[in-house]
Order: C-alpha cells, then structure tokens, then sequence
C-alpha cells in the first residue's frame, strides 16, 4: 500500500515541500542568508588586510630616526591633522593621522540595534557576519623626524557581554612618570603592558624607543581571523595574543627580584633617573619608631639633604615613615630599605608623580629609597647625563 493512500495529507504536504516554488523559496532564503554573510566576511577580511598592512607599516618606524617622508609613503592615508577646536593642541611639530572606518552596511543596519534593548536581534546579527570594528594611528613629527606614534583598535562583540567590544591601546611615550613607582615597570621601563577596567576586554601597550625589537614586534603583532568567523572576537587575546604572557613573564621576574636577595639592584637606576621627578640625596640623623596609629610597625627616621640629583626641591621631607613590607599585588615582601634606617646611612630617596611634601614621606613601595653608595649615585648621575 502506498504512503499516498495511507498518509495522504502527510504525502500532499511533501509534495508541496518539494515541489518547484517551494524550492524557488528555499534558494531565495538562502541566498539572503548566505550573499550577506559572505560579502560581511570579505569586507572583514579586507578590513583585515589593511590593519596588518597599517600595524606593519607602524611597527617599522623609529622615534627619532625615521624621517618624516619616509613614514608618510610608508602609510597610505597618513594625512596632517589640524585644529579640530580650540581645545586641540599638537604636542609635536606636526601631528598625522588616518583610520579606517567601520563597515557602511553595519553602520547601516548593525549599529543602530547595538543596544541592550535587542540583545537577540544583535546576537543574530553577529552570527551574521555584522560587526563594528574601527582602528585609528597617528604619528607626530618633531624637528622632521617621528617622535611619538601609536593605533587603537577596536572590535564588537556580543552586546549582552558588558563592554561590548574588546580593545587594544598601543603607544610611545617618552617616560613612565607616577605617583608609585611600580615593581613590574622597574622590570620592563621600556615595554609596559598593562590591562583596563575589564581585563578580558581591553589591553593597552606603552613602549618607548629603546624598547628591544623582539618585544616591540608583539605590540605591532595583531590577530584579526576572529573578525570573519562565527562566533566572533570574544577576548582581547585574540587580538593581541602575545601581550598577556609578556606581562606575565615581566610580573614573574619583577617578583622573584623584590623577593631575592638583592631587591633594589643597581640596573634599576636609569629607568628611576628618567622618571622621577625628585631624586634626592639625604643621610639619616636619628631613628625612632611610629607613634601615629597609621604608621604603627614603620620607623622613622629624620633626615638632612645631602644633594639634589633631580628636581627643584631644596627641601626634603623633615621626616620619612618606612613601612616594614611591601606588596606586589597579592604577593608581600620585607622592604629592604626598612634595615637602611642607621644613623648616618646616606639614602636615595625618589618621587614620582609629584615632589616629596616637606613634612613626611611614607615610603612603603618598593625601592622608593635605596642605599646611597657611590656606585648608585653615579649610576644616576651617568642616566641624567650633564646637567644644563
């Protein structure tokens, strides 16, 4: 007995199934479904292109070396920025810039639902191939030469996963100035990796000229194949995945020197030159403890100035509170300098962000006074280089 006779409306509904318009409806849906999604993936792949092409191009120039006309037919686009609004001030000679914008048909169609009142309709959309993506460099001149230079790049992901898109900050800087001076820049004063408000979502890159090539390659080392795939860019990993496990790597060593032995070594010395904004040279007159309930396990210490190394200040702090411990994150060590404190004991003592106040210094991070030999003052000294 045939299906027909049986199932007869189960047969007539497979019939209609498979019949000539039905199959004109499915090559019509799929043809909505999949033009868009390739043409999406194509324009994410070109997008692509044209970053590693900019992040190449980037990577290849020098502070101080490469010439303004080699870095402008270097990277297409780079044209001169000018005042904006009043507000705008280029901190160099000159300041360029280019950036390559995010898809038109996601400008479009995507951006507009991007929000958290449709979180379905912006999760079908991905899978689609929709995306925002933007990335912008800039590089100044000064005196004909690149002195400063930097991109941003920025990628959507799923709207319900707060930001909603992962970034990446990657720029020069002459120094590292702070209010602390940070145990793991002690450790890497010329690449400094640093994570955002959202770790998983966002990193950034400091790096200066001296910066060793081979680390200065993973700043410029930009992955993007997560752009055209299904799922999308779901971490900042995955688009700069050598970043991490550099700073990893410059936290690990930055831990096992400030828990060795020799804590407050002498290479540290020209990275402190060139950031600090006091450094001062003073010797110990007395030692007595805390009597301040906030300062209680510290010992302080009144001090005479010996000499001004860097910065204004002819005045040091009368006294300085050294705290018995420091901390690296979760991890705490004994403070070195807490076992200088000697009558007579000559000191360096360092200030980061701002100078010393002239009352009392509370020294608790690491190194921020070390022992004033000969070999550490000269150490500076040859750093800060003659004196105008």
């Amino acid at each position: 007995m045939s299906l027909r006779a049986v199932f007869p409306a189960t047969a007539w509904l497979l019939t209609r199934l498979v019949s000539k318009p039905a199959r004109r409806i499915y090559i019509c849906i799929l043809a909505v479904v999949l033009i868009p999604a390739v043409m999406l993936r194509i324009e994410a792949i070109v997008f692509q292109f044209r970053v590693l092409k900019l992040t190449s191009a980037l990577s290849a120039l020098r502070i101080g070396v490469t010439s303004k006309s080699e870095a402008v037919s270097r990277i297409q686009g780079l044209r001169v920025v000018g005042g904006a609004s009043k507000d705008y001030h280029c901190p160099a000679d000159e300041c360029f810039a280019v950036a390559i914008p995010n898809s038109r048909l996601s400008d479009w169609i995507f951006v507009p639902t991007f929000n958290d009142e449709h979180r379905t309709i912006n999760s079908v959309m991905r899978w689609w191939g929709f995306r925002i993506w933007d990335v912008s460099a800039s590089v100044d001149f000064t005196s004909g030469t690149v002195s400063d230079l930097g991109y941003r790049l920025t990628v959507s992901k799923d709207r319900s996963d707060y930001p909603g898109a992962v970034m990446v900050n990657v720029w020069s800087r002459a120094d590292v100035t702070e209010k602390f001076f940070s145990w793991d820049v002690d450790e890497s004063p010329n690449y400094i990796v640093y994570p955002g408000k959202w770790a998983d979502d966002q990193r950034g890159i400091y790096f200066t000229r001296d910066t060793p090539a081979g680390l200065l390659g993973h700043a410029f080392d930009v992955r993007l194949r997560c752009l055209w795939s299904l799922a999308g860019c779901r971490t900042v990993r995955q688009l700069l995945p050598q970043a991490e496990p550099d700073r990893l790597a410059i936290e690990r060593a930055a831990i096992v020197r400030l828990t060795g032995h020799n804590q407050c070594p002498l290479s540290i010395l020209p990275r402190r030159a060139r950031d600090a904004v006091d450094i001062l040279l003073v010797e110990v007159k007395t030692v007595g403890a805390a009597t301040a309930e906030t300062e209680i396990g510290c010992r302080i210490a009144t001090i005479r100035l010996l000499r001004v190394l860097k910065g204004k200040s002819q005045q040091p702090p009368a006294k300085i509170a050294v705290a018995p411990e420091i901390q690296m994150g979760e991890v705490s060590a004994h403070n070195s300098a807490f076992d200088l404190l000697k009558p007579s004991q000559r000191l360096l003592l360092f200030a980061g962000y701002q100078p010393f106040p002239v009352d009392r210094a509370y020294i608790a991070a690491p190194c921020e006074a070390m022992d004033g030999t000969d070999a550490a003052v000269q150490t500076i000294e040859t750093a800060l280089g003659p004196r105008q």
